[in-house]
């Protein structure tokens, strides 16, 4: 990639908690590349047996150390120094953030940064390659992301090579809306992409793949975090859970007061359909497109799943003798994706591009 013939003023970003002798040649080196106006590194908690390593970070110039009483996690520290950065340095368009257990060289922290300067008003990823045979990853890793990656590209509509990489250039509304995540730990990061996703192109830079030791220095509990991770998911789609509870809490009642199962279903869905229409509108997909054309979409797509479920449940009832509580709720869950895909393919559709950086081998 050739250099931009005028540098942006950028920041970087590094939470630390327990690093090593790594974390100062890793600075070192990338304040010798010259591309940086600040290095924001924050201490999140590490112990006074770390005190050493930061004394000597903040004697280098160019770099500001800054402190946590007690650990809020990488989100907590990064958001710690997006505040620092957008209060000091207002002259800054952008922040890379990226990691400090050795998983990224310097020569990929400016090569984000340079793809930066030609999408200033895209989210920039440092990504891995987990499918490179040559590259022994840890399972852990191999699986985590893979998961993610699929999960994200379902509910988004967007595929990312690398979900959960720490090399990331945003720009200045990105760093203010960061601030606005409550999560502070793992989950940050996921959080993060999905808010920035919602508004903005992604450009993916293509990095090494780096796993020391079997990446034993990484602070990530497989388990644990993946579990927060993944609970960001959950939260994305409660919007389309609301109003898939209110269809059957309608249907029970009506069904209860001696309704039969169509008048049950449609009183139901005329009900729930408009409410999810709302949510899924402007808390989901938070689509801008045009009103009426998503209305007539959503109400054929609202048509076609009524009668579907109308006709399995009385299916069901009549050849299985399967109650029809029983059977909504099974007919329902089947008929849940199917309808979030349609709603995000083709009624609320995202117009968010995948690029990729000049020279990338995505």
């Amino acid at each position: 990639m050739e250099s931009n013939s005028q540098i942006i003023p950028i920041c970087g970003i590094i939470p630390a908690y327990m690093p090593d002798k790594k974390l100062t040649e890793l600075v070192q080196e990338v304040l010798q590349l010259d591309f940086l106006e600040q290095i924001v590194i924050v201490d999140d908690a590490s112990g006074k047996e770390f005190k050493n390593i930061f004394l000597e970070l903040a004697q280098l110039p160019g770099v500001t150390v800054l402190h946590h009483a007690v650990n809020q996690g990488t989100g907590g520290a990064t958001k710690t120094a997006l505040n620092h950065i957008l209060y000091e340095y207002p002259n800054v368009v952008g922040a890379v953030t990226f990691d400090a257990d050795g998983q990224h060289l310097s020569k990929d922290v400016k090569n984000v940064v340079e793809a930066f300067n030609f999408n200033q008003e895209n989210l920039v990823l440092g990504v891995r390659n987990f499918h490179d045979g040559k590259i022994k990853i840890p399972l852990r890793s191999k699986l985590g992301n893979r998961i993610t990656e699929m999960l994200f590209a379902v509910l988004t509509g967007i595929r990312l090579k690398d979900t959960q990489t720490g090399l990331r250039c945003y720009n200045r509304a990105m760093m203010q809306k960061c601030l606005t995540i409550i999560r502070n730990r793992y989950e940050f990061q996921l959080e993060a992409l999905l808010c920035c996703a919602a508004e903005s192109d992604i450009v993916q830079v293509s990095i090494e793949t780096i796993y020391e030791d079997n990446n034993r220095r990484s602070h990530f509990n497989p388990l644990l975090d993946s579990i927060k991770i993944y609970f960001v998911f959950f939260r994305f789609t409660a919007a389309s859970l609301i109003s898939s509870l209110t269809d059957y809490i309608i249907f029970s009642i009506m069904l209860l007061c001696g309704c039969s199962i169509l008048w049950s279903l449609g009183i139901a869905r005329i009900t729930s359909v408009s409410l999810n229409f709302v949510l899924a509108r402007n808390k989901v997909f938070k689509s801008n497109g045009n009103i009426f054309k998503q209305i007539v979409k959503y109400m054929l797509l609202a048509l076609f799943l009524v009668t579907t479920s109308y006709f399995a449940i009385t299916v069901l009832k009549t050849k299985l003798s399967w109650s029809p509580f029983f059977s909504k709720f099974i007919v329902e869950t089947a008929l849940f994706l199917c309808s979030f895909l349609v709603q995000r393919m083709f009624i609320f559709p995202k117009s968010n591009k995948i690029k990729y950086s000049a020279g990338s081998n995505l």
